[in-house]
């Protein structure tokens, strides 16, 4: 056995797909949505069978998965993201803080995200 077909469901598929990959196996990922067009199959067991026969016969189409070096920039640059969008809410909510315990800060000393707060010329 050189080939294998997995379905991609959630983030589960992605740690077997490399270990797999890794191995030397020819992956090929699988939409969920394209493989399960059949009525009653309805268990992980035959759902497994059906894709080990749809792939026998050469049926299914694989989904683009991008070289390793570009899944984990996305996944570093998705963090990245998420991390400045966190930052964000945070930021916000303090003010909302300070503004309802009536303190107002000068114009000068503006908390934003990515910037020294002290209002120094510092790069970010």
């Amino acid at each position: 056995m050189t080939s294998v077909a997995m379905e991609s469901t959630g983030v589960y598929w992605i740690p077997a797909f490399e270990v797999l990959e890794a191995r030397g196996f020819d992956v090929t990922l699988v939409n969920a949505r394209y493989a399960k067009n059949v009525p009653g199959r309805k268990t992980d067991v035959s759902d497994a069978g059906w894709l080990r026969q749809l792939h026998s016969y050469g049926l299914l189409r694989g989904s683009f998965r991008p070289e390793a070096e570009i899944a984990t920039l996305s996944a570093y640059l998705r963090q990245r993201e998420r991390l400045v969008e966190y930052a964000a809410a945070h930021i916000q909510h303090m003010q909302k803080a300070l503004m309802e315990m009536n303190l107002q800060l000068p114009t000068w000393y503006r908390i934003s995200p990515g910037r020294p707060a002290c209002g120094s010329s510092v790069p970010s």
